[in-house]
Parts: structure tokens; C-alpha cells; sequence
């Protein structure tokens, strides 16, 4: 995941900051489905590829519902951030062997 933050704010260069938020879709195969309430979410840490950017991860048990997953905050001047999230599928025993779909949607705000 990579955010690029290129506002100018001259008045008050330190109110920059941003959320990123996540939500899954259900995964779905031909038979069965795992619920967006079993997958988790861990941001990790977060590497400023240029400018300067003070990030908040955070890790959330679920993506039912649109989540905050990383916050940038002390931001000054343009500025790249880049993250590898981890995602996280609890599948109970009895759930059918094969490819499952489903989609997670990012947003910044």
C-alpha cells in the first residue's frame, strides 16, 4: 500500500495528516464463504520513502466494517509512504478445500 501526499497546506504546513481505512468483501469459493469478520489486518511497519511523515499502524481482528489501519500525522512537505499489510484467515475445520474471492478496498481520507 502506498500513499503519496502531495497537498500544500503554506497556511499550516503541520495540518496534513491522513487515515487509511480497510473493509473486505466476504470470500467466497464455489460451495462455501469466510466472513470479512475472520479476516485480520496488521499494517506493519511503514517506510517514508521521501518527505516527512509521522505513521501509526495498527492491527485490527476484523474487516467487516471500515476500519482505520494506518494514520499519518506530523506530516511536512510532500511525502510517499509505503506498507506491507499482512492479512490474517482464520478458516474453521469444517470449511471446504479451494480458491476463495474476495476483495479489500483501501481509502484515505
Amino acid at each position: 500500500m502506498t500513499v503519496t501526499d502531495t497537498r500544500r497546506n503554506l497556511v499550516n504546513p503541520l495540518i496534513r495528516a491522513w487515515t487509511t481505512d480497510a473493509i473486505a468483501t466476504d470470500f467466497i469459493s464455489g460451495t462455501d464463504s469466510l466472513t470479512a469478520s475472520s479476516i485480520g489486518y496488521s499494517a506493519g511497519p511503514a517506510t517514508i520513502l521521501s518527505g516527512s511523515a509521522g505513521v501509526t499502524e495498527t492491527t485490527r481482528e476484523t474487516l467487516l466494517n471500515t476500519v482505520p489501519v494506518q494514520t499519518g500525522a506530523s506530516t511536512t512537505g510532500n511525502h510517499v509512504v509505503r506498507w506491507r499489510p499482512t492479512l490474517t484467515i482464520a478458516v474453521p475445520g469444517l470449511k471446504s478445500a479451494g480458491e476463495y474471492q474476495g476483495s479489500l478496498t483501501h481509502s484515505v481520507s
